[in-house]
């Protein structure tokens, strides 16, 4: 696994702090430092400009998907069956 690092993302922290403007570094997968302004090193770096950045967070979609049935659209799920 490559490293990377994240600059001038907007942080989401998921601790209910406001968000804010900072880099993420990322080690063999593992999150290992977060801050602004971070030196850059031979990682990937990706330009997070104007994007959320939500270290540590899981992909949401499925899990928020999960009691339709895996589908917006499903008949299952009791949100969108009240808006047919």
């Amino acid at each position: 696994m490559s490293d990377i690092l994240i600059k001038n993302g907007t942080v989401v922290d998921g601790t209910g702090a406001n968000a804010f403007t900072a880099d993420v570094r990322v080690r063999d997968g593992v999150i290992v430092e977060v801050g602004p302004n971070l030196a850059t090193g031979d990682e990937r770096m990706f330009d997070a400009s104007n994007c959320y950045v939500c270290p540590g967070f899981i992909e949401a979609i499925p899990i928020m998907m999960a009691p339709c049935g895996g589908s917006p659209t499903s008949t299952r799920c009791p949100a969108m069956a009240r808006r047919r």
